[in-house]
């Protein structure tokens, strides 16, 4: 069975600040999430095109598309540089997420999680 996730990738070193949602259909659970953005940051580029480039089945979308998602990430770029990471989940049956990790750093997140 597929876990559906949306990723939110916000830059607020843009001004404008930009934002793009992404998504994957098949491993949004934690641990997945952590493996499609390591390879990310692990490429050395950490721009959206070269996101959905290492994660091939990755496609840029809108957030509300999608009504089935389990998951959704929030990936910050702070304007020092940093990238932190949310992430929310939607119980089944339910219409809302439900925040779970907050303002974590994601170097953090991806060690605690990937496997």
């Amino acid at each position: 069975m597929s876990t559906r996730a949306t990723y939110t990738f916000i830059d607020q070193r843009t001004c404008p600040t930009t934002d793009v949602c992404v998504y994957i259909h098949h491993d949004g659970y934690p641990q997945g999430a952590a493996t499609y953005l390591r390879k990310w940051i692990e490429g050395q580029r950490t721009d959206i095109a070269s996101f959905i480039r290492i994660n091939e089945r990755a496609e840029i979308t809108r957030e509300s598309a999608h009504g089935d998602t389990e998951c959704h990430y929030t990936i910050n770029r702070r304007e020092c540089g940093d990238w932190e990471i949310e992430a929310y989940h939607r119980p089944i049956g339910e219409d809302d997420f439900k925040i779970f990790i907050q303002d974590k750093k994601l170097a953090e997140f991806i060690e605690e999680q990937a496997v």
